[in-house]
């Protein structure tokens, strides 16, 4: 596949997929609907910027790659550089059946480019500023090490069952010190050496929690969140993590045209499969924001008992269907109450309990 270099290239489109990984970038170059070149280079924006530059100078660019673990500094970079960059949702990009089958670098970076290419286009992620990245960071490392931590204690519950000392009913919901303690020196007694170091690490990750959750009551009372953590813990369900992590995901909540739209960024929307006259609803997507997503299925939770209007819309829901699919419904009407409340800035009206 040659190349070729024209002095001046003035409106033309040149759509660039680039197929990111750690040690290396494979880039496809669309032209004129074929492909001009097809190339592997260094991970960098700079060296690409100037290979565009120079091979298609005043040609209008467009850049893509999928999202994922490099995040968005490469389409921060580029946005520096003065050029056009989408982040894109590698779910949205068409693949056939033989592309699945006999994946390839190559075969990425120019799905890439012609989903770019695209008259009808795709749509980029959402790009959020560098500061609010950074606190959704802090907000779900805290998550992460909550759940490290339910790992260890499921691995001492296992260790003690495989040894007969399984505690049944007697085991408390919420481990105590002094319960912990106890279970330190049983190991110590009968000389466990891996239940000890199960301890310690639940211990560790128990002091990482603590320091986390302090963490994120700093980032709550910072002007740029204040008041918005202010108005979302006035409605009945949420506690100050929920806030935090809505008001940190959520961002601007103007850039959602309706609920739907905010539903569907969450992830609380079912799929659905209509061909012809039938038509079926499934359980809810797999794409969304899953941590923003639990936390508001368990805000509802509380919220049923918190608030009577949701209760009884609660109990009606229940009569013909399940309850963890009633409570569905139940956590996009907190969504639509969190929604309301941020655009009209207005703290909600019935006190919580």
């Amino acid at each position: 596949m040659s190349e070729v270099k024209t002095k001046d290239q003035k409106d033309q489109l040149v759509y660039c997929g680039i197929d990111t990984h750690q040690h290396s970038w494979k880039v496809a170059i669309l032209q004129n609907g074929h492909f001009v070149k097809v190339f592997s280079q260094e991970p960098g924006t700079k060296q690409l910027a100037t290979h565009l530059q120079q091979h298609y100078p005043g040609a209008h660019y467009q850049l893509g790659y999928e999202a994922g673990f490099c995040g968005f500094w490469i389409v921060e970079e580029f946005k520096s550089l003065g050029i056009d960059c989408k982040v894109l949702h590698a779910a949205d990009i068409p693949t056939t059946d033989k592309e699945r089958r006999q994946k390839t670098d190559a075969r990425d970076c120019r799905k890439i480019a012609l989903s770019l290419a695209n008259p009808g286009g795709i749509r980029s992620i959402h790009v959020p500023e560098k500061e609010l990245q950074y606190d959704r960071s802090t907000v779900r490392a805290r998550l992460k090490i909550s759940r490290d931590a339910t790992r260890v204690r499921n691995r001492v519950k296992a260790h003690l069952h495989f040894y007969g000392l399984s505690l049944g009913k007697d085991l408390p919901r919420y481990w105590s010190k002094v319960f912990i303690d106890s279970l330190r020196q049983w190991s110590i007694d009968q000389r466990d050496v891996a239940l000890g170091l199960l301890l310690d690490e639940l211990m560790a990750l128990r002091q990482l929690k603590a320091k986390a959750l302090q963490e994120l009551r700093k980032l709550a009372r910072q002007d740029r969140y204040a008041s918005k953590i202010k108005l979302l813990m006035s409605i009945p369900g949420l506690g100050l993590l929920h806030a935090v992590s809505f008001a940190t995901e959520i961002g601007d909540i103007k850039r959602f045209k309706n609920l739907d739209q905010l539903c569907s960024m969450i992830g609380l929307i079912p799929n659905t499969n209509a061909s012809g006259e039938k038509a079926g609803v499934g359980r809810m997507t797999k794409r969304g924001k899953t941590e923003v997503k639990n936390l508001l299925i368990e805000a509802a939770w509380v919220a049923i008992r918190c608030d009577p209007d949701l209760k009884v819309s609660f109990e009606r829901l229940s009569q013909r269907m399940q309850k963890n699919k009633a409570i569905v419904r139940i956590a996009k009407k907190l969504l639509n109450r969190i929604r309301t409340v941020l655009i009209q800035n207005k703290p909600y009206k019935i006190a919580v309990c």
